[in-house]
């Protein structure tokens, strides 16, 4: 069975990272959700701050979710 990462770039460095992972239903649901406006039902964020490797701290975006599996 196949599971979904959300994924997350960060405007400073351009890292890219995951976050909350789920299955298909759900990562739909919080897709859509934060394509309206809104934070996910299940914790999902529009934005996040990210540790930068070179210290620096920056804020990054939700891009959506990654399949991972099957």
């Amino acid at each position: 069975m196949s599971e979904y990462r959300a994924t997350y770039k960060c405007r400073l460095c351009g890292g890219i990272f995951t976050g909350a992972i789920t299955g298909k239903k759900i990562a739909k649901t919080e897709t859509l959700m934060i394509a309206c406006g809104s934070s996910g039902e299940y914790g999902t964020q529009r934005k996040m701050i990210h540790d930068c490797n070179a210290g620096h701290i920056g804020m990054a975006d939700f891009l959506g979710f990654q399949k991972v599996g099957d």
